[in-house]
């Protein structure tokens, strides 16, 4: 290692891993406070404060599952348009099209809709 690379045990780099695994644990409390998943979790200390009291990603995680994966393709697309500067609705409407376009192209090849888009009761 040159005498001018910083360790990557350095101080700052530790402390701005720091910095993000905080900012991590506020970023997944939002996204699960914005599916209002406190209505539904197990955790009693979730429901009296209306929002999550994990910090560990577990409540936007099973979110996440239960979610069909149609709709956790277009909520990951969605994401990553926002990521490229598109303003919410565009990037969102961009990401319906997206979806619309690889679930035509699935359909052209002969696959249908996974088990978790299977129509239920049937």
């Amino acid at each position: 290692m040159a005498s001018t690379e910083k360790s990557p045990f350095s101080a700052e780099h530790i402390a701005e891993f720091n910095r993000i695994q905080a900012l991590r644990r506020v970023l997944l409390r939002r996204m699960t406070d914005a599916f209002e998943a406190y209505r539904d979790c197990a955790n009693p200390a979730c429901r009296r404060a209306r929002g999550c009291q994990r910090d560990d990603g577990a409540c936007l995680t099973a979110i996440m599952r239960a979610m069909p994966e149609s709709e956790r393709r277009l909520f990951r697309h969605a994401i990553e348009n926002r990521l490229a500067g598109l303003p919410p609705d565009e990037a969102l409407r961009r990401a319906a099209v997206r979806v619309e376009e690889e679930e035509a192209r699935l359909a052209a090849q002969g696959f249908g809709p996974g088990p978790e888009e299977a129509p239920r009761g049937t």
